[in-house]
This record gives C-alpha cells, structure tokens and sequence, in this order.
C-alpha cells in the first residue's frame, strides 16, 4: 500500500502541514507526521502537535514526501 510523509521542523506552517494530512487520511492513505529532529514540535502559530515519528532511514519507504512551508520551519 503507498504510504505518505509530510515532514515537519520547528516553526512549520500548521495549516500546510495539517490540512494535507487530514485529506490524505480521508482517502484512506496512510500519512505519518515525521518530525525532522524531534517527535513534538511546535509550529510557526504555538500549535503542537505530536508526530508519528523521527526522521530515520525509514523514511525510504513513503511513495510521496510533503514538505510544508513556514519562515522558521524552512530554515530547519
């Protein structure tokens, strides 16, 4: 089954990471929050959330890698 990543670092921009991963949900796909360097991590507007997972060597194994935007979160 494809699976799909959406990959988050600090200061991310909430509503590109998380909408994303809602619609994705909803087809029925499986999408991981992977946090780049922890698995909490607060985004660009003080929303945390929890992520799935840490970047590893499994992040081989998505068919598809979102990167959301955000100032802060594009520096990382």
């Amino acid at each position: 089954m494809k699976k799909a990543a959406v990959l988050v670092a600090s200061g991310f921009e909430e509503a590109e990471a998380l909408i994303i991963v809602d619609v994705i949900r909803r087809a029925d796909i499986p999408c991981d929050l992977i946090g780049l360097e922890e698995q909490v991590v607060e985004g660009a507007h003080g929303i945390i959330i929890q992520c799935d997972a840490v970047l590893s060597h499994d992040f081989v194994n998505y068919e598809m890698v979102i990167l959301p935007g955000g100032y802060e979160g594009v520096e990382h």
